[in-house]
């Protein structure tokens, strides 16, 4: 069926639903009416009649007429390529932001147990008045989902914790305060001392700050849930055509993922090509959309780029790359806001990063490069690191 036909074909649908609702609530009054002056004249008789379903009244046809305008515009949205991508988005940005799995499956057992109880309750009211209040039933229906979902966000959700508990989405707040004392500790004897530092112990310490990092991030959104991973990744301008990724938090090294270090991509290929060119941060949703020409077997969906620039803001050494397997796990509803929180959030971690390829390999660029991809450093002391 074509988009159009589509289109056409659930209007339809939705216009028949309008319709039938108003028809059903306002199609008796005349027979109520004559069935009332009837009633006035003649002495009450006991009736056997069966029960009457009463009319969904004033607030059960502003719930249909809104869930039929609601599921034309989902509709409308669905069956078009732009549209379907937006509601794709907005319910992964919820998903995310709650931590709430989104889909057909859950929306379906929210409503069946809603309708469950809600029926439960119109029956209740049929036991007492002999009549099936629509009304009642809709309006409980429509009450109970709410109250479920509020419930289920509340439980299953930081953010909703994070009301409750002031402690919640700072899960690894302790950890990260030990781990970076301990680097600072680390960098301090490494530049005091007369021997430089091996490669290997700057690569180390650079993917010790990056395992801090990664902590920062999934506290800072809200993300201790299992099965979602965050990587972070130094990747240095060699000042040619490609980027070398010169270190990875230890998760990414584990045999689960294996990403190898030093690894060099060319320019062309990366998304954060682009934040050398603009030197500002930014993020990619999905991975697959934006390059559906690359690589399917990435660990990764989506990214949040940072520029590494220089303690005297003179040159951009390379990016801090940090990617989730989560897709629009660095989207918003406020476009461009995580982008500036997420650059003012990881400042020191960034300007440690900086402050460890200058003090402990040191300039020019192509030095820092040659320096973290060898096996030993040819200088004998850091001083002679400029």
């Amino acid at each position: 069926m074509s988009t159009t036909r589509s289109v056409r074909f659930f209007a339809f649908i939705c216009a028949a639903l309008l319709w039938s609702a108003f028809a059903f609530a306002d199609g008796d009054k005349p027979a109520k009416n004559q069935e009332s002056s009837q009633a006035a004249s003649e002495p009450a008789v006991e009736s056997n009649k069966p029960a009457e379903v009463s009319s969904i009244g004033f607030v059960g046809k502003a719930l249909i007429t809104v869930a039929s305008l609601a599921a034309l515009g989902l509709v409308l949205l669905v069956v078009t390529p732009d549209g379907k991508k937006t509601v794709v988005k907005n319910c992964r940005i919820v998903s995310r932001t709650f931590w709430v799995e989104i889909g057909f499956g859950g929306l379906f057992r929210f409503f069946v147990n809603s309708v469950i109880l809600g029926l439960s309750t119109a029956i209740l009211k049929y036991s007492a008045s002999g009549k099936f209040d629509l009304q009642v039933f809709l309006v409980a229906t429509l009450t109970l989902t709410l109250s479920n979902l509020t419930l289920n966000l509340l439980e299953a959700s930081p953010q909703g914790k994070k009301l409750l508990s002031p402690g919640a989405g700072q899960v690894w707040r302790s950890d990260r305060k030990a781990e970076t004392g301990a680097i600072l500790k680390r960098i301090t004897v490494l530049a005091r001392s007369k021997k430089s530092p091996s490669p290997t112990e700057v690569r180390t310490l650079l993917s010790d700050i990056l395992g801090v990092i990664v902590k920062h991030v999934r506290d800072h959104r809200g993300c201790s849930k299992v099965g979602v991973d965050v990587f972070a990744n130094i990747l240095i301008d060699d000042e040619k055509e490609s980027l070398i990724v010169v270190a990875r938090n230890p998760d990414a090294l584990t045999p689960q993922y294996r990403r190898e270090v030093p690894q060099t991509y060319k320019k062309v290929d990366l998304f954060c090509s682009r934040v050398l060119s603009s030197n500002k941060t930014l993020t990619l949703s999905e991975l697959v959309e934006a390059y559906p020409e690359g690589p399917k077997n990435k660990p990764y969906r989506s990214i949040l780029a940072i520029p590494i620039i220089s303690s005297d803001d003179s040159e951009t050494y390379g990016v801090l790359s940090i990617d989730c397997t989560f897709p629009y796990f660095f989207d918003s509803f406020s476009p461009g806001k995580i982008e500036n929180d997420m650059q003012i959030s990881l400042l020191p971690y960034t300007q440690l990063i900086v402050l460890t390829l200058e003090l402990l390999v040191g300039n020019p660029r192509w030095r820092m490069v040659k320096v973290l991809l060898s096996d030993d450093v040819t200088s004998e002391s850091t001083g002679s690191q400029s």
